[in-house]
């Protein structure tokens, strides 16, 4: 069982939240997760319908933030995880799932007029630059999300992703593949590496009263199978 997201943790104080420098072994196997929810949200509920959920996607289809954390960990030591939606519902229910799965979770406001979030790739890219002060201990950022608009403008998830790995960090991505921008693709692809959702769809998804997700055994050993392990050169 995953053990509950320890407070002194949060990303929010990088200087307390990171493990003590040990070697260059040690820094290698940290990970810093990041979780765009509504985007690996909505874009699994797209393809809901090929596993014969269709029918649900719209109301019942929930992610499993205790699967998604082990597929984003991948048995290397676990640093920290920060995500950030605006939802209206089950919020109370989804953070206490996030913060049993170590991930901290803030939602934020949606606007009144367009109903759609405020800000809140904004607030990930924040706890993102975070990472660069100088006494945080480098290793893996994991950024689970297919967006990458806004690149060619300097903004968005490619460019704090871009300036972490000048900063010294190992970077992967999590995304269906359906979703991915390929300028976010191919940037990852060529510096970090990539792990397309679509294989894990029955291991990182459920359906709220009718099928759960995979047992972690069951996750591990796909992951096994697909040869998905923590080792990321920089």
């Amino acid at each position: 069982m995953i053990s509950t997201y320890p407070s002194h943790q949060t990303l929010q104080s990088p200087q307390s939240s990171v493990p003590v420098k040990r070697s260059e072994h040690d820094r290698e196997q940290i990970v810093y997760f990041f979780l765009d929810f509504s985007n690996i949200k909505y874009s699994g509920s797209q393809i809901a319908c090929l596993h014969g959920d269709g029918i649900y996607c719209d109301t019942l289809f929930r992610l499993s933030c205790s699967n998604l954390r082990a597929l984003a960990q991948q048995g290397r030591r676990w640093a920290s995880g920060f995500s950030a939606a605006a939802l209206s519902k089950q919020s109370i229910i989804l953070k206490t799932q996030m913060a049993e799965a170590g991930i901290h979770f803030e939602q934020s406001e949606k606007g009144i007029i367009s109903r759609r979030e405020q800000n809140v790739d904004e607030r990930i890219q924040l706890e993102m630059y975070r990472l660069l002060n100088p006494n945080v201990v480098r290793g893996n950022v994991v950024l689970a999300s297919g967006d990458g608009a806004g690149h060619q403008e300097g903004c968005g998830f490619l460019p704090a992703l871009q300036a972490l790995h000048m900063g010294g960090y190992s970077i992967e991505v999590l995304s269906w593949g359906h979703s991915l921008n390929n300028g976010l693709r191919n940037w990852a692809e060529h510096n970090g590496r990539v792990v397309l959702l679509d294989p894990f769809y029955e291991n990182i998804t459920f359906i709220e009263g009718g099928r759960q997700p995979s047992t972690q055994s069951e996750l591990q050993k796909r992951m096994a199978r697909l040869n998905i392990t923590g080792s990321n050169q920089r």
